[in-house]
């Protein structure tokens, strides 16, 4: 009989409610939750994690590997989805931020450089979807604990999930949690732009001191 996951690693191809999800999830009495929490980290480091812990990050799919080889039937795989052309939609909309999957996706993995149109740039983020959810869902679908969770349905789904992977007491709270809205796309057109302006002269000052030493 397979024994019962003390660790869950949510997967996802991003903007598909995570930051939600992992609200919600905080309100577990069984579990500690993390939301991308060792992103910044080099292996093996990246992929340590405390047992009766729920790590949600959505660049976790390209340790899976490892982090099976680490933890094996302890762990299970949740992947949180959306409907793909929302999240396309979605990346189209978040282009311009400094640190972007799917723009990092035609660039080393397409070998788009430069300049994309936005045509293109629809076209990027429909291949990074595609890739990503193939890719999650071969390895949820050979885990002994692959659980797949709609981030459409969470509210409905929440009670069997949570029941699923005995996180205690909380339900309650997680499902008021779910009706708070994170991580929006609100920094777009005229915002997209100052936002743009503001990152530039960011770096300009950040960048002043060492000119005026070399000066």
């Amino acid at each position: 009989m397979t024994r019962p996951a003390t660790r869950l690693f949510v997967l996802t191809i991003g903007r598909s409610g995570s930051t939600a999800f992992a609200a919600a999830c905080g309100h577990s009495t069984r579990f500690t939750v993390g939301h991308e929490s060792n992103a910044d980290l080099f292996l093996p480091e990246r992929i340590c994690y405390p047992p009766m812990h729920i790590e949600i990050d959505n660049r976790l799919v390209h340790y899976v590997e490892l982090l099976k080889d680490q933890y094996g039937d302890d762990a299970a795989y949740v992947y949180l989805s959306r409907e793909p052309e929302a999240i396309v939609d979605s990346y189209v909309r978040r282009w311009h931020l400094s640190i972007s999957a799917v723009r990092a996706h035609g660039i080393s993995t397409l070998m788009r450089a430069g300049s994309v149109e936005r045509g293109d740039r629809q076209h990027i983020a429909r291949d990074y979807v595609r890739l990503m959810d193939a890719r999650i869902r071969w390895h949820v679908a050979r885990s002994s604990h692959g659980y797949l969770l709609r981030s459409d349905e969470l509210r409905s789904e929440l009670p069997r999930f949570w029941t699923h992977f005995g996180l205690g007491d909380g339900l309650e709270g997680a499902t008021c949690a779910l009706g708070n809205r994170y991580n929006l796309n609100t920094h777009t057109g005229t915002n997209a732009r100052l936002r743009r302006m503001a990152a530039k002269s960011e770096r300009i000052l950040r960048a002043l001191p060492a000119f005026l030493a070399d000066a």
